[in-house]
């Protein structure tokens, strides 16, 4: 009773079990209906269908400049006046996208990735994809700055359920439903975000020139290095899956997506909805009290810690799990997760609390940390993999440990920095 009380009067605490129930409702759906999707799809449609999402990922980093960060630290005034502008920016930076997939298209300069089907249709579904969820993600930050905690898990839900719905659906006639489901659910929630949260229309002539200048130069940062450092970490995170496909080829890739759709996307979303909450917060304490913030950065992280326990117990028996719940033909995949357990692991723990270093104004070590991480990896995949003539699983484990190091690192650099801000803050109050 007394927790009970205690989440009802702690707003920090509410709002993550708002958001982590919506997230896990979500993925429950995604995971439910997984095992249909493994019986109506093939291991190679998988395989495209990653290398759609990496491709998209990748990319989607670009669209709102990361602007869309900056939302949760604006003023009540300027936040509608940022909202308009990044929508602006996502429909011209989606658009410039589809134009340079059209030559890349055109001039067939794809023709490196050999043994699949289809591949240059995927291209076409990128840039509406990319407009679709840069208005998502911007509403998205729009309604933590409001703490509207309870849309955006409803939003989650719907978004699942649409997802997987038409996935299924569209499996009965294309072997490209996947992706074409995955565009179709980002439009519905595109369309359903701007109802909550525009009252109304965004006309452009509403916009002063002058006003989006100063603002977008108040948050100069975002573009100038944390775009940087996101773009770097997209590649480095999903580069990957693109990798192995080359490499290995898409049947290879089906397994690894698998892996990942049973188990890293979940731990995704429970990382964005924990970073959703603490980054309301953090903002807050950064300027009022950095003691708490190192407090509050210690205490999510051990939480985030216990919830990758059970991971672990399921990577141990991935093999057998995947191949009763997914078929026989799936029971490769949970090797590829059992390879995966330490970045999985790093990856629950420290993701969610990236933002950190951005909140205290140290893009440029984020940024730095990414350029690592991605040399690591190309040197790993393209390096290491190659001169020792590595299968996909043993090249997938050293990836692994890798980058576990690299995340301990980055959190304990960040610890670090938070103490020294605490210290500084303790010498200028007894001075």
């Amino acid at each position: 009773m007394k927790k009970l009380i205690r989440l009802r009067s702690n707003k920090f605490l509410r709002g993550s079990a708002i958001l982590i129930s919506g997230t896990v409702i979500a993925q429950m759906l995604q995971i439910t209906f997984t095992p249909i999707l493994t019986r109506v799809y093939s291991p190679e449609a998988f395989g495209l269908y990653t290398l759609f999402i990496s491709l998209f990922s990748i990319l989607n980093a670009t669209t709102s400049l990361k602007y869309e960060l900056a939302l949760p630290l604006t003023n009540e005034e300027n936040k509608n006046l940022l909202l308009k502008v990044n929508i602006i920016l996502g429909f011209l930076i989606s658009l410039i996208i589809g134009g340079l997939l059209f030559i890349f298209d055109l001039f067939n300069l794809y023709s490196f990735i050999e043994g699949i089907e289809n591949l240059q249709e995927i291209w076409y579904y990128i840039p509406v994809s990319l407009f679709a969820f840069c208005i998502f993600t911007n509403t998205n930050y729009y309604l933590i700055k409001n703490k509207s905690y309870k849309t955006i898990a409803s939003i989650n839900v719907l978004n699942s359920l649409f997802k997987v719905s038409s996935q299924i659906s569209i499996g009965v006639i294309s072997s490209l439903g996947l992706i074409m489901g995955d565009v179709i659910s980002k439009v519905i929630i595109m369309f359903l975000a701007l109802l909550l949260v525009i009252r109304k229309p965004l006309w452009i002539r509403n916009l002063s020139k002058s006003s989006v200048k100063n603002l977008l130069k108040t948050y100069i940062k975002f573009p100038l290095y944390t775009l940087p450092a996101s773009l770097l970490n997209s590649i480095s995170t999903h580069i990957t899956p693109m990798l192995i496909i080359i490499a290995f080829g898409p049947v290879v890739g089906g397994f690894y997506a698998l892996t990942h759709r049973v188990l890293a996307i979940p731990i995704a979303f429970v990382g964005t909805s924990i970073s959703q909450v603490y980054l309301s917060k953090a903002p807050e304490l950064y300027k009022t009290n950095r003691k708490a913030l190192k407090d509050l950065y210690l205490k999510v992280a051990k939480s985030l810690l216990l919830f990758s326990i059970p991971i672990v117990i399921i990577a141990y028996f991935g093999s057998d799990i995947f191949s009763f719940v997914f078929g026989p033909q799936w029971s490769e995949a949970g090797k590829y997760l059992k390879a995966l357990i330490y970045l999985y692991v790093a990856q629950v723990v420290v993701v969610p609390l990236s933002q950190t270093l951005n909140i205290i104004e140290k893009n440029e070590i984020q940024l730095f940390w990414d350029l690592i991480r991605l040399s690591t990896t190309l040197f790993i995949f393209l390096g290491v993999a190659n001169y020792l003539d590595l299968n996909p699983i043993e090249a997938l484990e050293i990836y692994s440990i890798a980058m576990f190091a690299l995340y301990v690192v980055l959190f304990f650099t960040t610890l670090q920095i938070l103490k020294n801000l605490v210290k500084k803050d303790e010498a200028h109050e007894n001075s």
